[in-house]
């Protein structure tokens, strides 16, 4: 086994990084898709006035952009940033 990879389940060879990576911008994106009952209520007024996307909302965007390209190689800096400027563009 090559330094600083593990074998996951279904024989797939990943790094730990990347694995992470995606674990958690899979926990993001349930979170946000499935909000608990203890996220706060937004005054609507604050909510419209808001013009730059939430972090929460980039990550989402930048996963569903991941998984738009079946998770081939990519450069997550590269999908955050392009869905930071997607939102952007759409407020």
């Amino acid at each position: 086994m090559l330094a600083g990879v593990d074998a996951l389940p279904g024989g797939a060879v990943e790094s730990k990084r990347e694995f992470r990576k995606e674990t958690i911008m899979a926990k993001t994106a349930r979170s946000i898709e499935e909000p608990s009952i203890a996220t706060p209520d937004v005054d609507p007024s604050v909510e419209a006035s808001r013009t730059e996307p939430t972090q929460d909302e980039i990550a989402l965007r930048a996963y569903h952009i991941y998984l738009e390209r079946e998770g081939a190689g990519g450069d997550p800096v590269e999908d955050w940033l392009q869905a930071e400027r997607e939102l952007t563009e759409a407020k």
